[in-house]
C-alpha cells in the first residue's frame, strides 16, 4: 500500500504594479507603484512573510519627484474556519516630515459556508501624528461562489495640524464589496467606499497613503484568473476611481484614476 504524502509548506510569492493620474490636480500630478511579498506557511497554519511597497509621485511645483518605500514583516496563522495575522512597517521616504513613519496591522476573519465577519486594525505613528484605524466587515456567502461584504472604515486622527478641532478628529465611512466565482479559474469582483477617508493602510501594510489628502468616495472593478494545477498561478487587473475633497487642509475637489496589474504564485 502506498503511504500517503506528508502535509508540506506552502510558499508563495506576489508582485503588483500600478498607474494612477489626476483630474485636476494641485501639486501631484501622477504616481506609480509596486508591490512585492513572498512568504511560507507551515502545515500547522503558521506563516510567515515579508516583502516591500514602493510609490513615486511626479510634482508639479517641485524641483525633486517624491518617493517612498516600506518593508514590512508578519506572521498569520490560519485554521479551518478562521484567519489571524499581524505585520509591521517602517516608511522611508523623500519628505523629512514623515521619515521613518511606523505602521503596525492586525487582521482577523471568521468564515462559515454561507457567512462570516472580520476585524482590521492599524496604527500610523508619524512624528507628529497618530492615525488609528478600525475596520469591521460582516459578509454573506451564496455558496462558494457569490460573496458580498459590507462593513465600516473608522478613523481617529492625533495631532493632525490640518484639523480644527484640538489636533483631533475622527472620519467614519462605509464600505462594501462583491465577489463572482465563475467556473474554478475566473473570479470577478467590485466595490467601494462612501465617507471621508484619510491615511490609509491597506495590504498589510503593504500600502501606505502617506499624506493628507481627503477622500469623500470612491470604487473599483477587477478579475483575477487562476492558472496552472500543481503550482497555482493567478494574474489579475482592477481599475480604481476615488473622489478627493481637500488636500494639505485646503478645500479642493480632485479625482485619482488608474489601474493595477497582479499576479502570484503558490507552490
Amino acid at each position: 500500500m502506498r503511504s500517503l504524502d506528508p502535509p508540506r509548506a506552502r510558499l508563495t510569492a506576489d508582485v503588483a504594479g500600478g498607474y494612477f493620474g489626476y483630474i485636476r490636480p494641485w501639486n501631484v500630478d501622477r504616481f506609480e507603484t509596486a508591490v512585492a511579498s513572498i512568504g511560507v506557511t507551515l502545515p500547522s497554519g503558521v506563516g510567515v512573510w515579508a516583502g516591500a511597497g514602493f510609490a513615486q509621485a511626479h510634482l508639479r511645483y517641485a524641483a525633486q519627484d517624491f518617493w517612498q518605500a516600506n518593508p514590512v514583516a508578519g506572521m498569520t496563522y490560519g485554521a479551518r474556519k478562521t484567519y489571524v495575522g499581524a505585520s509591521a512597517s517602517w516608511l522611508f521616504t523623500s519628505a523629512e516630515e514623515i521619515q521613518h513613519t511606523k505602521v503596525l496591522a492586525a487582521y482577523a476573519d471568521y468564515a462559515e459556508v454561507w457567512f462570516g465577519g472580520g476585524l482590521g486594525l492599524s496604527s500610523s505613528i508619524y512624528p507628529d501624528l497618530l492615525v488609528l484605524v478600525a475596520h469591521p466587515r460582516l459578509h454573506i456567502a451564496s455558496g462558494k461562489n457569490v460573496r458580498a461584504t459590507v462593513g465600516a472604515k473608522l478613523t481617529l486622527l492625533r495631532g493632525e495640524p490640518d484639523t480644527a478641532q484640538n489636533g483631533t478628529e475622527f472620519l467614519p465611512s462605509g464600505t462594501a464589496a462583491l465577489s463572482w466565482v465563475l467556473g474554478s479559474r475566473l473570479t470577478l469582483s467590485g466595490g467601494g467606499f462612501a465617507g471621508p477617508q484619510a491615511y490609509t493602510v491597506s495590504d498589510g501594510g503593504l500600502w501606505v497613503w502617506a499624506s493628507s489628502d481627503r477622500f469623500a468616495g470612491g470604487y473599483f472593478v477587477g478579475g483575477a484568473v487562476v492558472i496552472g494545477k500543481k503550482a497555482s498561478y493567478t494574474l489579475g487587473a482592477s481599475f480604481s476611481h476615488r473622489f478627493g475633497q481637500s488636500q494639505a487642509g485646503l478645500a479642493h475637489d480632485f479625482q485619482i484614476l488608474g489601474g493595477t496589474i497582479t499576479g502570484s504564485a503558490a507552490f
